[in-house]
Parts: structure tokens; sequence; C-alpha cells
């Protein structure tokens, strides 16, 4: 089965959770390991239980997986949480088991403190207690922060 242009709203409990957006959904649901494509782009919303959104999830494609209850997403993955850091990526997995997103790709995260990049993350399904892996970056300091320096009279080059 196909569809064009879906706005779908998901609900748990009578709550609805999530919302996605997409051109086109592709339902694979005779398969041995049933599937929906989205092979055209999506858009995830994510909702606390005020229907205010969370956090957001944007992907050229992806692919959710019934049985697993899991999703992938990839091609120019973007997301934000509701604190304003944002997540980019071309790859990322969310489980709905286990609310927890991962990927083992590239990830650059930009925050109000700077840019991490790194190899790998994983975090809550609304993008809050984040880890990423392999980091490096550039990140804004204060130098008050670490207290006075040794010999505050020393000329320094900075």
């Amino acid at each position: 089965m196909s569809a064009e242009n879906m706005d779908m709203f998901h609900s748990q409990y009578g709550k609805v959770n999530l919302r996605v957006v997409a051109k086109t959904v592709n339902l694979y649901s005779m398969l041995e390991e049933p599937r929906t494509e989205f092979p055209n782009g999506i858009v995830v919303e994510f909702f606390d239980d005020s229907m205010n959104v969370t956090s957001y999830l944007s992907a050229n494609n992806a692919i959710y997986y019934e049985k697993e209850q899991r999703w992938e997403a990839y091609g120019d993955v973007e997301a934000k949480n509701a604190e304003g850091t944002v997540f980019n990526t071309e790859f990322l997995e969310w489980d709905e088991n286990s609310e927890e997103i991962k990927s083992d790709k590239y990830i650059r995260v930009t925050d109000k403190d700077g840019i991490i990049v790194g190899h790998g993350f994983r975090a809550r399904q609304d993008f809050t207690d984040w880890k990423i892996f392999k980091t490096t970056g550039v990140f804004n300091v204060d130098q008050k922060d670490f207290g006075p320096a040794q010999n505050e009279t020393e000329d320094r080059p900075f």
C-alpha cells in the first residue's frame, strides 16, 4: 500500500505522543519482516502530555520496522530538542521499546555553548541525556570559571 502527503498522529494509552509528516509512504505488511518506508522525506514531532512539541526530527529517508518497533532515519538527519540543541548526522536508529536514539556515524551537536562533533552518540528519545563518542569540538569557555591563574602578575598572551 502507498500513500502521498501523509500527516499521521500516533497515540499511546490515549495520549498523542508524536506526529509523522511524509510526502510518500510505502507499507509492506505482507513481508516476513513488515516495514513502512518513507523514501521522500519525513518529519517527526514529539509531544509532551500537554501536546507541546518537545523535539523534532527530519530526514531524507526513513524505515519503520514493525515487529521490532524500530526506526531508521538516514540522509541529512536533523533533530532538535526542547533546549534548542540541534543534532545533525547521516544516520540514526530509534528503538521505541527502550526509548533510545543512537548512531554509530558522524554526529554534530550545536548548542548555546558551541559545536561538538564526534563519531557515534546515544540519547533519550526526546534528545535529552545525550552522549557523544569520540568527541572533538570548539567550546566557549570563560577563563574565570577555572579560578585564578597560578601567578596572576605574570603577563599572559591571552
